[in-house]
């Protein structure tokens, strides 16, 4: 009889073979076609990474500013003009309206 892998199973062998997911520059560079193509596939891969990488510190930055007292920075403004700045509290990914 054969033998299947759960999925929790591929999961972590995916996770092994692939450790940067499918944007390794690696992995794409033996994918991809070559010269420029390969060139702009690696980049554009790139590019995604980074910007995942961005997002998720952007997210993490407004729930940990949701959860706890303003800055010195944003209680000194709210001292002196008498109100929070302009996009205090922070806000989640598409909850401003602007």
């Amino acid at each position: 009889m054969e033998e299947r892998l759960t999925e929790e199973q591929c999961g972590k062998l995916f996770q092994r073979l692939f450790p940067n997911g499918l944007t390794d520059p690696f992995l794409v560079q033996k994918l991809a076609p070559e010269g420029r193509e390969r060139r702009e596939v690696a980049r554009d891969a790139e590019v995604a990474d980074l910007r995942r990488n961005l997002d998720e510190a952007y997210r993490e930055s407004v729930e940990e500013a949701r959860h706890n007292p303003p800055s010195a920075t944003v209680r000194a403004y709210q001292r002196v003009y008498g109100r929070f700045p302009a996009g205090w509290p922070p806000e989640g990914e598409g909850e401003n309206s602007s």
